[in-house]
């Protein structure tokens, strides 16, 4: 019965295997790079913005210039958190926006899951191009908004092999 159900199964996983057009259609993940973006939600203005919001990047990195770097077939998640003094707040990201450069997810905008984060999937790109895009997110102190919606606009960059 071992034998018959090991034959079954490497016939199945062949036949998948010969369906694919290219090797690029079988789904392999690749790494995962979490985007954390720290916010000071108590003091946080539109006039402030670069001063209250971090990605913990090195003394002197502005968040214009915070790149990460990444692979084609990676994943890429951004998530906020409340980074004041009080710590009560809440960070929301609604959506990545595409702004200049290689568009490595192959659409404009990717949105939220729902739950304050956005997850993308590095669908192209080759090594040392760039990306600008765009982090659009919402703040909230005791479950209210604060001063609408804030953007900051760091990179990507594909990796050197």
């Amino acid at each position: 019965m071992k034998k018959i159900t090991y034959i079954l199964a490497t016939t199945l996983i062949i036949a998948f295997i010969s369906s694919c057009k290219t090797p690029k259609d079988i789904l392999v993940p690749g790494d995962t790079h979490a985007v954390l973006m720290r916010v000071e939600t108590e003091t946080i203005t539109q006039a402030n913005t670069d001063q209250t919001c971090n990605f913990g990047q090195k003394e002197g990195e502005s968040n214009e210039d915070y790149t990460i770097k990444v692979n084609v077939g990676d994943y890429v998640v951004w998530s906020g958190i409340d980074s004041g003094i009080v710590g009560n707040g809440q960070v929301l990201i609604d959506s990545i926006k595409y702004v200049s450069g290689t568009n490595f997810f192959g659409t404009n905008t990717i949105t939220s899951n729902g739950q304050g984060r956005v997850i993308g999937v590095i669908a192209s790109g080759s090594e040392e191009q760039e990306s600008k895009y765009s982090i659009y997110f919402r703040v909230f102190n005791n479950g209210i908004e604060r001063n609408g919606t804030f953007i900051i606009d760091p990179k990507i960059r594909i990796k050197r092999r």
